[in-house]
């Protein structure tokens, strides 16, 4: 399913009054949520190897504070808290570090 663009409203068709339609929408959404970091935790994991196998350091100060940077703009364009969604970020990447870490450490 195509990400929701900026604008575009996630509830349409469903009467603001339908509070059960409205949660089959966030369950379906939240199923979404999980596989798109069930996704994004298997390409980090290739890179933990990746790191691992050449010797680099799990952690990259330049890459995490770029990515943290990109993703407080898009919040701001889909109109969410750059800091909540900062926050979330930050809290992926630091598992992900420990993660490639542990890779490294074997």
């Amino acid at each position: 399913m195509a990400a929701v663009q900026p604008g575009h409203d996630p509830v349409e068709g469903i009467p603001a009054d339908d509070l059960a339609g409205l949660r089959v929408r966030i369950d379906a959404i939240d199923d979404e949520l999980v596989g798109l970091l069930a996704r994004r935790y298997a390409v980090t994991r290739a890179v933990g190897r990746y790191k691992a196998e050449h010797g680099m350091p799990p952690s990259d100060a330049v890459r995490e504070a770029e990515v943290e940077a990109k993703v407080r703009r898009l919040a701001a364009a889909y109109g969410l808290s750059a800091d909540l969604v900062g926050e979330v970020i930050r809290t992926v990447v630091a598992d992900v570090v420990r993660e490639h870490t542990e890779l490294r450490e074997g």
